[in-house]
């Protein structure tokens, strides 16, 4: 786009009330627009919603407020949050007696057998030449954690999380935090917290007065240069400005099928007492083959003020991933997963539990899907007032503070504002 919009004023339908849509009506609000969200679900705030069990607080997966820019960390601070501090640990074979650092640091190779340790030590010290191999996600992972780290802990955790060999995998499969540390041993080297109260409240704060339409979105209607209006279940919406934060078949059924996802199985599940793991452990992670979830974690270490001190229990959940290419499960297959891992990895039995599913979480970013999304972008090029943002529109992987920095950039480009310029406006 080479005009700058003035947003004051200005009609914007946000399609989506999601964290990205809801920060995007937030940042518009400031800026003297009028946004609306069109959201087709009861509740707003997408998977970054907190759920209750027993009392107990979780989210699908474990949310964390963590950023690195100040007018990020500004932007969580006006609501309120409590710094917290997140640390994971890696499982060693079938069982948690041996749990090491993870992501991997110095004292992640003291935690090993002896020999495994020394291989490691002579792979990453003395073999390794320094070299990046972005081939796939099997050799991106040798050439950053070297063979015996790869074959004993990344190897299984990948063929978990994608459901294919690692080598058919595009190399940017990988986490961005995957590294060997020295100190910091927290997953997120950077500011995080908990949002006073929980994320629903937190939500409803980000949305404030804008308004919001409960309605599912059918596709568009176009004009040569312009989009005209939303199609939608009820009667069409139209505005002057469009931001999609939403699944792109959504707006373009025309589209053969929608990008491809892996998805994400949550059984929350109740303990009467805890915490489990050991203290200030909030997740770990589970390579092995006996049993099928990728990951479990201790919510409360996150959610509780009074952690470790905990008076109605704890509560744990275990994740899995789900694929476009394999046949879906019954749900059954992951709550007895789950329930035998409790009782076998942990030694307690729960009072009560919980399964929670989203079909599309983690993009399949390979050079299939990216060229797919390389035309819906060019089509959406062609409508002046027609923009994508969020995990949808961008078509990559978010944390929470990724989809407000994506809005931000978003907006501060859309304006022509400066990014001093837009924290000043918006009072960041």
């Amino acid at each position: 786009m080479n005009q700058s919009i003035d947003f004051k004023n200005k009609e914007v339908l946000v399609l989506g009330g999601g964290i990205s849509g809801l920060s995007t009506a937030w940042l518009l609000n400031h800026l003297g627009a009028k946004p609306t969200i069109i959201e087709k679900e009861e509740d707003y705030g997408g998977i970054g919603r907190t759920h209750y069990l027993d009392g107990q607080k979780y989210e699908f997966g474990p949310h964390i407020l963590h950023a690195e820019h100040d007018h990020t960390i500004r932007f969580y601070e006006k609501y309120g949050a409590r710094e917290i501090e997140y640390y994971t640990r890696m499982a060693f074979g079938d069982s948690f007696e041996k749990l090491i650092d993870f992501p991997y640091s110095v004292d992640s190779i003291f935690q090993l057998p002896l020999e495994l340790g020394r291989e490691v030590i002579k792979e990453l010290f003395e073999e390794r030449n320094g070299e990046i191999d972005q081939t796939n996600l099997e050799t991106y992972l040798r050439s950053i954690v070297g063979n015996t780290l790869y074959e004993n802990f990344n190897d299984g955790y990948s063929r978990k999380f994608w459901g294919k060999e690692p080598k058919d995998i595009p190399a940017n499969g990988a986490a961005s935090w995957i590294s060997l540390r020295t100190d910091d041993k927290r997953l997120f080297q950077s500011w995080q917290a908990y949002p006073n109260g929980d994320f629903n409240k937190f939500m409803e704060w980000v949305r404030g007065e804008t308004p919001i339409i409960k309605q599912e979105v059918l596709g568009v209607k176009r004009a040569k240069s312009k989009i005209d209006a939303v199609i939608t279940n009820g009667p069409e919406l139209s505005a002057d400005i469009y931001i999609s934060t939403i699944p792109l078949k959504s707006i373009f059924p025309e589209i053969r099928r929608d990008l491809s996802y892996a998805g994400n199985v949550l059984v929350a599940m109740k303990l009467e007492e805890g915490p489990v793991f050991p203290h200030g452990v909030g997740g770990i992670y589970n390579p092995g083959e006996k049993f099928a979830f990728k990951r479990v974690c201790e919510y409360p270490s996150m959610t509780e003020e009074n952690y470790p001190e905990l008076k109605n229990g704890t509560l744990i959940g275990f994740e899995y991933n789900t694929f476009p290419w394999k046949e879906s499960l019954p749900q059954e297959f992951y709550i007895q997963d789950s329930l035998r891992a409790s009782k076998e990895l942990l030694g307690v039995e729960p009072q009560s539990y919980r399964l929670h599913s989203h079909p599309h979480i983690y993009p399949i970013r390979d050079k299939k899907e990216m060229k797919m999304y390389s035309n819906i972008t060019k089509e959406v090029s062609k409508y002046d007032n027609f923009f994508l943002n969020g995990r949808y529109g961008n078509f990559r992987y978010t944390n929470m503070n990724d989809c407000f920095e994506m809005s931000f950039d978003l907006i501060r480009d859309l304006s022509g504002l400066t990014t001093d310029e837009l924290i000043r406006e918006t009072g960041l």
